[in-house]
């Protein structure tokens, strides 16, 4: 039978991970520049904090929103588990467009 909990290992890595890009400048920015046609350096920057941070035995993928457009890092999603997802609006201090951010992470086991 299925169980829909969100394991604690997750939900804390997503949070974690999450308030990590909402509080540095240079993710910050390169979400805020983010072009989804446009090979963009946002996605090697968020990358890295997954990387250092996602529960073991575990995969991802992420997803950078903006407006009502969704562009993921195109890794395959797993089928047939449970899927955890989780997301964060990211904001601009002016400098650049202004029009917030969405930045999703889905993360299953492998």
């Amino acid at each position: 039978e299925p169980s829909y909990q969100l394991p604690s290992s997750v939900e804390n890595a997503q949070n974690y991970i999450l308030e990590e890009i909402a509080s540095n400048d240079d993710v910050r920015t390169a979400v805020m520049g983010f072009d989804p046609v446009a090979s963009n350096e946002a996605y090697n920057l968020i990358n890295e904090i997954v990387d250092t941070n996602l529960p073991t035995g575990y995969a991802y993928t992420i997803g950078i929103c903006v407006e009502s457009a969704c562009s993921s890092n195109a890794t395959a999603i797993a089928e047939s588990t449970s899927i955890y997802t989780a997301e964060a609006m990211i904001g601009s201090d002016g400098a650049v467009d202004t029009t917030p951010r969405i930045v999703r992470i889905w993360m299953w086991r492998k």
